[in-house]
């Protein structure tokens, strides 16, 4: 029911033939990130671009919630308790750039880092506009002199800090299998190299090992947010607008970010993710 509502289809529409159906229309426009193609267009109409921004994360949410429900198997199905909590927590969606100076950003900012016995173009691509980034867990380090694990990541430069608010903005995607890995990460800190990482195991998105942020992310797009509040020693990830983590980050240095795939503990042989429509805030 949901899905006809915020759709405004019916399942014996006529653009359902040749085993397209509502369901599998709204999958795939879901994994696209492309949720505009699908909802009632007079949802959106008429906003302004914050607020149609907020919208649109919070129609995800409502048409994940729903596809859920639509699951082939009644295990996979959500009971009527988890339909419940994740309506409530939908509703919290926002646009957590709202207040935030954006700020330029372009290629000369990228810098990619990759196991340094191999070309670059086997571990990365650009196409039309997505960066797709895989390494093994047999790869070298990304130095010669370095004794970290395989990693092909890359640094966002020309934005190092020390004090501010800073967001990082993307969209990221994750395909089923690739487990055990970093994919985005804020570097530096004093207890730890890092003060954030966001990490896959097995279809779970987490913040270092634990806690888990979102559960079933493989196979399609989602909206990262993660802002450090420096001064007040604080980093909070968004996920599709909504609040899922917000803790103490991990001392005083030099900061930066950075996105890909970095081998982590119990990782899969292969391991890969991609990244498009990256964005820098300040305030």
């Amino acid at each position: 029911m949901l899905l006809e509502v915020f759709t405004r289809r019916k399942p014996t529409d006529e653009i359902f033939v040749d085993g397209l159906s509502l369901i599998s229309w709204i999958q795939q426009s879901m994994a696209a990130g492309e949720i505009v193609h699908v909802v009632d267009p007079d949802l959106l109409e008429g906003s302004e671009e914050h607020v149609a921004s907020t919208k649109k994360v919070c129609l995800s949410s409502i048409m994940e919630l729903a596809l859920n429900c639509c699951a082939d198997s009644p295990e996979k199905r959500s009971s009527m308790k988890d339909v419940f909590i994740l309506l409530q927590t939908s509703t919290l969606a926002v646009d957590p750039t709202q207040g935030f100076t954006r700020l330029p950003l372009s290629n000369s900012n990228f810098e990619v880092q990759k196991p340094y016995d191999v070309p670059q173009d086997q571990r990365y691509s650009f196409e039309n506009g997505v960066h797709k980034f895989w390494v093994y867990s047999t790869d070298k380090p990304h130095t010669p002199t370095s004794n970290t694990a395989p990693r092909t990541e890359i640094r966002v430069t020309g934005y190092d800090y020390t004090s501010g608010v800073w967001q990082f903005e993307g969209y990221g995607y994750v395909p089923s299998g690739s487990s055990g890995v970093c994919i985005m990460q804020v570097f530096g800190g004093t207890s730890s190299a890092t003060t954030l990482q966001l990490r896959v195991y097995d279809g779970s998105l987490t913040y270092y090992r634990s806690p888990v942020l979102l559960q079933n992310i493989y196979n399609r797009w989602f909206r990262v947010n993660v802002i450090h509040d420096v001064g007040a020693s604080t980093v909070k990830v968004f996920i599709d607008g909504v609040l899922k983590y917000q803790g103490d980050d991990r001392g005083d240095a030099t900061h930066y970010f950075k996105f890909g795939v970095y081998e982590q503990n119990d990782s899969s042989s292969y391991m890969e993710s991609r990244w498009k429509d990256i964005k820098i805030f300040r305030k």
